[in-house]
């Protein structure tokens, strides 16, 4: 929608979407591992994406960017609408192709124990609980803990992706900045700060596609 000849070039700016949306799953879970530093291996990750990417699809790789973009676009909703929707198509389906591709990288010892870096059942998981109740995927915990905790992370997850969005939609539109690295350290540091935040509370998603997925 803001990328110059997006509306003429919808294939391309998928395909970009759905690729750097998998390679953040893939950075998500692959952190896993990495303890207190798995938030900024995240934010770098999103920070080489955009450096990669954002000049072709606008570096979104997140519903709820699009979803912010398209509000900020006002009178041209309408005409903004189609795109919108496929990125957010193809944010689902990238984040699937990075599950996948993490499921299929996965080594397993000889005595059929996981020798790979994802903590939790295979998988990166989304619970503010201590990740070590979970390695053996113990799901009455994950439960539990989303039973106990939903409005809290509800709350903060609404919040965190709303300075998240924000900060986007500040320094890209509203301060005009045309450089690209700064650009995307910051939106990169800020997903960092706001999983940080929320990590203990939701789990720090702050992205819908990663949510779902």
């Amino acid at each position: 929608m803001e990328v110059d000849g997006a509306e003429r070039d919808r294939l391309t700016v998928c395909l970009y979407e759905a690729l750097g949306t998998a390679l953040l799953l893939i950075g998500i879970n692959f952190s896993s591992a990495f303890g207190s530093l798995q938030p900024f291996a995240i934010g770098m990750v999103l920070f080489c994406n955009i450096m990669m990417f954002g000049s072709m699809s606008g570096g979104h790789f997140n519903p709820a960017v699009t979803l912010s973009v398209l509000v900020r676009s006002g009178p041209n909703i309408p005409y903004n609408l189609p795109i919108a929707l496929l990125m957010i198509g193809s944010q689902l389906a990238g984040a699937s192709l990075g599950v996948l591709i993490v499921r299929f990288t996965i080594q397993e010892g000889t005595s059929g124990e996981t020798k790979g870096f994802i903590l939790g059942d295979n998988y990166a998981i989304l619970c503010p609980a201590d990740p070590t109740t979970m390695i053996d995927g113990a799901n009455t915990e994950i439960q539990k803990c989303n039973s106990q905790m939903a409005g809290a992370a509800l709350i903060m997850e609404i919040v965190c992706t709303f300075v998240f969005t924000s900060v986007i939609n500040n320094v890209i539109h509203l301060n005009g900045s045309e450089e690209s690295a700064p650009t995307a350290f910051t939106v990169g540091a800020t997903l960092t700060g706001m999983i940080i935040t929320s990590a203990k509370t939701s789990g720090g998603c702050i992205n819908t596609a990663v949510g779902i997925v």
